[in-house]
């Protein structure tokens, strides 16, 4: 996905299951870290919902999905053309 400088965006992650899941995202890190990341809107915790405001904010998140029964994950680029 390309975002530019300055922009807002909303990427959802659609999840389903039952139990329902539990759902959250991460930023891997350059030194192979991922930072969960805290929801903007606490009862919207499976947007990503972000402003791009410096070159660290481009990356690979990831969005995880977990209940009783088992996980699953999706990765997602964010990047920009100079």
């Amino acid at each position: 996905m390309e975002v530019h400088f300055g922009e807002d965006f909303k990427i959802p992650c659609i999840v389903s299951g039952n139990p329902v899941p539990v759902v959250w995202w991460e930023k891997h890190t350059k030194d192979g870290k991922r930072i969960r990341i805290s929801p903007l809107d606490e009862k919207a915790k499976n947007v990503l919902n972000m402003k791009i405001s410096s070159k660290e904010d481009y990356g690979r998140y990831t969005c995880l999905a977990k209940n009783a029964l088992g996980n699953d994950s999706l990765d997602l680029i964010i990047g920009t053309s100079w």
